[in-house]
């Protein structure tokens, strides 16, 4: 499919996996063209084939999504990072920010919210959760890690 969106999921969890490419596949103009289960295939991966966006779990090992995001983002600075959490904490926003991830998804609201990320990124906006937009200590993690620019290109609901 020429000029598709080009999506790599990385995920220690094949049926998980398996269920995003489910929500993504339908889509028009968006193609999972690889899926990986460690963070080494991964940079594998970056290195053989052309990709617009990975889709990264926090805890894919051996390295974490940070380290793994910062590397991606020196060797292939074009290449998108939506980085996927479990738990609702404030941190790992804080990190996702600092290694330039261009956004954040909690994995429980991947159904509903997951396309919405992907058309948020794609766009060029960084994509947050909802549930982090309305907090403080975004704000003051954004103002100190960052700029303000990344206020202003959050997307909102």
């Amino acid at each position: 499919m020429a000029g598709s969106y080009r999506i790599l999921l990385a995920d220690n969890h094949a049926l998980f996996r398996q269920e995003v490419k489910k929500i993504i596949e339908p889509a028009k103009g968006l193609k999972v063209v690889g899926e990986v289960g460690d963070s080494a295939a991964l940079l594998q991966s970056l290195a053989q084939s052309h990709l617009d966006l990975v889709i990264v779990d926090i805890s894919v090992p051996p390295l974490r999504a940070m380290e793994t995001t910062r590397l991606i983002k020196q060797g292939h600075p074009e290449v998108k990072v939506l980085i996927l959490l479990m738990d609702h904490e404030e941190e790992y926003l804080a990190q996702a920010i600092r290694v330039e991830a261009d956004g954040v998804l909690l994995k429980q609201y991947i159904a509903s919210e997951l396309l919405k990320a992907i058309k948020a990124v794609r766009a060029g906006k960084l994509y947050l959760p909802p549930q982090f937009k309305r907090k403080k200590y975004y704000i003051a993690t954004v103002g100190e890690s960052c700029s303000g620019v990344l206020l202003n290109q959050a997307t909102s609901r």
